[in-house]
């Protein structure tokens, strides 16, 4: 009967999507696929569920078991005390459930979260973990950084008698801000958000972090060097997944970077106008490792249990049950999200024009698109058996990380804004046929700048009510959507501007979720009425 009852609401929902009279279907549809992705990477799923970290007692023995996919790896703990820390936006849900797995065994930690972070998750009654919240939207401060500075005393203290899991997330590099003196911590965030502003990739502004700080790229690892085991446990927010840039990798050795520091900072105009204290530093450390021992710490294990790949096949399965041909593109989406927006605008009207171009054409046009959205090999393959499919739409599924070069000063995210940009470009088309695709972009952290949105859905249908009932004209609202990106305001357009015209339905409000692999990119083009490949 349970299983009848899903069935017949998964039915229902999918004939919303393909009933072109209803106006909430696709939105509804792309929701729950987001969503989907997002329980896929949460920490309940990755530790639990999946079983990843055990605690087996085996006669007097007792030892720790942690499932990675290529081994089995197991840790005499008997005569240890385990201790954990940890920093990110998904920790405190990760110390969760190693609390419900190593139990009594566990006998202190640290961890630094997000500002109101611990009222959405709770540890459990009587924990011995302590919480310290900070980093306001996401921007070092000082309770962050006295969390940072206990953090190193308590990795510091550490003996042989001690095994350390660290726990480390996306927003990790600003919860364990701590750079080298005599740089202020306000001088560290100045330049980090003059980075931001500036357009710096993420791996361009870790670069930087690493350089001016005392426990990332590595250092914290050799502030722990005393301890018997260090267990980090990593889910990634970077594309690609490299283990040294995540959170500034504090307990893994920073690889040489393609771009110094300084060279950063010339590359943003930045590096002449840097405070005497920093530049004193980065003069210093321009490498970056020189101020790291040379001796190897060889009792550290690092696993990756969470990243945006998972996400994106969470996606692709739920895709099917809505009867839709899952298409995947990149888990490697970066650029600027003018860029991204016309890449992504420009692969929905191929789509929606191949029949009237010939296989050499949409092939050459695809090429083009994929400078910006980096495909994965099989992904013209992968997309032309999709419109050969004889479904009533596809779904092209991605994810990475934009960027948004900030001119204005309202609120928004690179997802919301990407997605405006989108709505733009398909209003500015003026085609009847482009109210049959719905993109959405949306953060798996719950959150898109300084904002309470993950991200939004973009198209040229989500103005089809203001359209309807403002009876505006056509050049009135290409000046209103120009306004809204020139402010970098997206988060009005859809919190405010829309919301007599279904605005809560095109933007995406979860909170924080306790976890991050980046966002995901949900491109839906309903192909019912088109004509197939052959």
């Amino acid at each position: 009967m349970l299983f009848k009852h899903k069935f017949l609401k998964r039915f229902s929902l999918f004939y919303r999507c393909v009933n072109r009279k209803s106006e909430v279907n696709m939105e509804e549809t792309l929701k729950r696929i987001f969503n989907k992705s997002v329980d896929s990477v949460k920490p309940v799923e990755l530790i639990s569920k999946n079983k990843f970290v055990n605690l087996i007692h085996a006669g007097n023995k007792c030892l720790i078991e942690i499932n990675d996919s290529k081994s089995l790896n197991k840790y005499d703990v008997t005569k240890k005390k385990i201790h954990v820390v940890g920093f990110g936006k998904g920790v405190l849900a990760l110390a969760l459930e190693l609390e419900c797995v190593l139990e009594e065994k566990l006998i202190s930690g640290i961890l630094s979260v997000p500002i109101g972070a611990s009222k959405m998750i709770s540890l459990k009654e009587n924990s011995n973990i302590k919480i310290i919240e900070g980093a306001v939207d996401n921007l070092p401060d000082e309770k962050s950084l006295n969390a940072a500075k206990e953090i190193k005393e308590k990795v510091q203290s550490l003996t042989d008698d001690d095994i350390l899991f660290v726990l480390i997330t996306g927003g990790g590099s600003a919860l364990l801000p701590l750079p080298i003196e005599p740089i202020s911590l306000n001088e560290k965030s100045t330049l980090i958000k003059n980075l931001s502003r500036a357009g710096a990739t993420i791996n361009e502004i870790n670069t930087v972090r690493i350089a001016i700080s005392q426990v990332k790229g590595g250092k914290l690892l050799q502030t722990a060097k005393k301890t018997h085991k260090i267990i980090s446990l990593i889910i990634s927010d970077i594309v690609d997944d490299p283990l040294d840039l995540i959170a500034s990798s504090p307990t893994i050795p920073y690889k040489k970077p393609i771009n110094t520091p300084k060279e950063i900072l010339e590359k943003y105009n930045l590096f002449n106008s840097l405070p005497k204290s920093i530049l004193k530093i980065i003069e210093k450390n321009g490498n970056i490792q020189q101020d790291l021992s040379s001796e190897p710490i060889v009792n550290s294990d690092v696993f990756l249990i969470g990243n945006n790949r998972i996400a994106i096949e969470a996606a692709m399965k739920e895709a099917k049950h809505f009867n839709l041909f899952p298409v995947f593109l990149s888990s490697a989406v970066q650029g600027n999200v003018a860029d991204v927006s016309q890449a992504f605008f420009e692969l929905a009207v191929t789509v929606q024009h191949f029949s009237s171009l010939s296989q050499k054409e949409f092939q050459e046009r695809i090429a083009k698109i994929s400078l910006i959205l980096s495909p994965h090999s099989n992904f013209f393959n992968d997309l032309v058996a999709a419109l050969k499919a004889d479904l009533p739409g596809i779904c092209i599924i991605s994810g990475g990380e934009t960027t948004v070069t900030v001119t204005g000063d309202g609120l928004g995210g690179r997802n919301q804004e990407l997605t405006l940009r989108f709505t733009r470009l398909c209003h500015d088309a003026n085609t009847q046929s482009l109210n049959d695709l719905l993109l959405l972009s949306a953060g798996t952290d719950g959150v898109d700048g300084n904002n309470d949105a993950a991200g939004a859905l973009g198209g040229s249908r989500i103005l089809s009510d203001f359209i309807k009932d403002d009876m505006k004209s056509e050049t009135n609202i290409t000046r209103v959507l120009n306004d809204f990106i020139s402010r970098n305001d997206s988060y009005n357009f859809y919190k405010n501007f829309l919301k007599n015209h279904g605005g809560d339905r095109y933007q995406i409000i979860i909170g924080h979720t306790g976890t991050n692999v980046m966002d995901v990119h949900l491109l839906m083009i309903m192909t019912s009425q088109m004509e197939k490949l052959s």
